[in-house]
């Protein structure tokens, strides 16, 4: 979670007051060296030698040795200038050699460069290399390459919206994974409770943190995953329980419910005493309802938005739309039916949403500007009338795309370097 800002919500508290009703159920969804110094000793004899005094006769030099002198001569002069003509040829193909070779490889390997998952952004890192041999290099952020994507996709990833008017197209294959007995630090109301990888991985660092900051571990998702049959029972039992209107203000129809996605939870308090509280209001979980969109949730029916998604306010109710989306939709105060439709403002023909290390927002961004480390940037590709769509993405990062379950897809690209 590096470079993600704290956003502080305002938690309503009620005390924390029991509340005896039972399990609230979502009804939604280095060294110098110094050179040697010669010294001369001009102080005379250091050691005597018997033979110093004794009569030498001088050799006497003949014409013949003065000729046989100069020949040796020569021949040493001769030897002298051959050794040095090779060392200075191997001198200059040694040069030679390694000017030859590119900058900044002499003493290194050149590595590959590699893709890394950095949390739940994928990240393309590129090994450090000195700046010469980077001079032909694209920057970081400019355009160049297409993602040739299915259409059918539309109907995937963590921002689509589904609601009282789009349905949820349930995929071929199983995305789902188990909650139950994957941390100590929450609990789940049955064995069989389900949710996508990704939300998954972030709800158990947010349990995680919530205990480190809090002390809390009494948290317990009471529902997940629902398939379409549990959909309409649940409907079925509000329906003759409470009548029409109840049912249609506060549970969605089978196949319109979020549950479907497996990207929603119901969240609720459970004590080791068993009584339940409401999570929003147990004091004790002031830190998660301050911080959870750090960790890519929304609580997805505000009270002040009822108009916009048709469903009553609801405490419990959180859904992982990823990051940094969700902490956007909060500074921007926006729900994800309103996120969806702003996002259609922001394309590669005219300006893309920025969101930089230091948590801030800028609308104006253009697409193609270089993209520093921590930065983000979010813009919107309609789907094409073909079976495929492709989908611009900047150079040098690996972008998220997700189906907005609409019209479209949703390119994040985010740059996270080690």
């Amino acid at each position: 979670m590096n470079n993600d800002p704290r956003k502080n919500h305002e938690a309503s508290t009620n005390g924390g007051q029991q509340k005896n009703y039972g399990f609230v159920d979502d009804l939604s969804n280095d060294n110098i060296r110094t050179p040697s110094k010669i010294k001369n000793n001009n102080a005379g004899v250091i050691y005597s030698n018997p033979l110093e005094d004794e009569k030498r006769p001088k050799r006497k030099i003949t014409k013949m040795s003065r000729q046989r002198y100069r020949r040796q001569n020569r021949g040493f002069t001769v030897l002298a200038i051959f050794l040095a003509l090779v060392l200075a040829i191997s001198v200059y193909f040694i040069i030679r050699t390694r000017n030859d070779k590119p900058v900044g490889t002499e003493d290194r390997e050149i590595e590959t460069p590699t893709t890394e998952k950095n949390g739940s952004i994928l990240t393309e890192h590129v090994p450090e290399t000195d700046t010469e041999a980077n001079t032909d290099a694209p920057a970081v952020g400019n355009s160049g390459s297409t993602v040739t994507v299915d259409n059918k996709q539309i109907h995937t990833g963590e921002l689509i919206l589904v609601n009282y008017k789009y349905e949820y197209i349930f995929p071929e294959e199983d995305i789902l994974v188990s909650m139950y007995d994957k941390n100590a630090l929450y609990s789940v109301s049955t064995t069989e409770t389900y949710i996508q990888k990704p939300a998954l991985d972030a709800f158990s660092e947010l349990m995680n943190d919530l205990y480190e900051n809090s002390g809390c571990d009494d948290v317990i998702v009471v529902s997940a995953y629902r398939s379409v049959e549990k959909q309409q029972s649940i409907y079925q039992d509000r329906l003759d329980r409470y009548g029409s209107e109840y049912a249609a203000a506060y549970v969605a129809d089978p196949g319109y419910s979020e549950h479907h996605t497996g990207l929603a939870m119901d969240l609720s308090i459970y004590t080791e005493n068993g009584l339940t509280y409401d999570i929003e209001d147990y004091s004790e979980c002031k830190w998660f309802n301050e911080n959870y969109d750090r960790y890519g949730y929304i609580l997805r029916y505000p009270e002040d938005k009822a108009g916009i998604t048709s469903i009553n306010y609801e405490g419990w109710h959180y859904r992982y739309v990823g990051l940094p989306h969700s902490i956007i939709m909060d500074k921007l105060n926006l729900c994800l039916e309103e996120y969806i439709d702003y996002l259609r403002a922001y394309t590669v023909d005219s300006k893309v949403l920025k969101y930089t290390s230091n948590g801030s927002v800028i609308t104006d961004a253009k697409y193609g500007d270089e993209i520093s480390s921590g930065d983000t940037i979010i813009y919107y590709v309609p789907a094409s009338d073909n079976e495929t769509t492709d989908i611009p993405v900047p150079d040098g990062v690996t972008p998220r795309i997700s189906g907005n379950n609409v019209d479209g897809f949703i390119v994040t690209a985010s740059l996270y370097e080690n």
